[in-house]
């Protein structure tokens, strides 16, 4: 989080190494180890090798766990992230959707990883030039923030700022307005 990730990388190596120790292991926690490192890499910009990683960490919770559980749908969402930086919008879509379906039916709508989904599924729909989809899919995320988190959360704002910002791109000027300073108050 402080963009140290060089620091990071280090220490998901070292606890990946203790994990595995055989004197002491915790087979339990190497598939959260490796996408956490996974995650480390990718912001650091090495996205082969995080993918590499996440996947070798999704593979063992597959195994483990079977394919609807909320924890493949984390090893998901970390690869869907790693292509969305890596500027592989198709596939980063196709892991959050893939994750979306996982969460929705194992954990419920209500769940708060469903709404940051949808957000990031609104950026892929926008960075990959579908406004209509990403304006759909904020609306949907913004109706689950206020529906789960509260009308004044953080997270509120985010999303309608990000709804806001697409509506301006269609010109709508009058809609979007309101949605704005709504963003500016509940972060003011």
């Amino acid at each position: 989080r402080e963009g140290t990730y060089d620091q990071a990388i280090a220490s998901y190596r070292r606890a990946l190494a203790m994990a595995r120790d055989p004197d002491q292991p915790r087979a339990d926690l190497v598939p959260r180890i490796l996408v956490g490192l996974g995650e480390s890499l990718s912001a650091g910009e090495h996205y082969a090798e995080a993918d590499k990683v996440i996947a070798e960490g999704m593979a063992l919770d597959l195994a483990r766990l079977g394919p609807s559980h909320p924890d493949v749908a984390r090893d998901l969402e970390a690869q869907g992230l790693n292509a969305f930086y890596a500027g592989n919008m198709k596939q980063a879509q196709t892991h959050y959707e893939r994750a979306l379906a996982i969460r929705t039916k194992a954990q419920g709508e209500d769940h708060p990883r469903i709404h940051d989904d949808l957000s990031t599924l609104g950026a892929i729909a926008y960075m990959s030039g579908n406004s209509a989809l990403a304006e759909t899919r904020y609306r949907t995320a913004l109706t689950a923030d206020v529906r789960v988190l509260g009308p004044d959360h953080p997270d509120v704002a985010n999303t309608t700022n990000n709804l806001a910002r697409v509506i301006l791109e269609r010109r709508g000027y009058r809609e979007a307005l309101p949605l704005l300073e709504r963003a500016v108050a509940i972060n003011l």
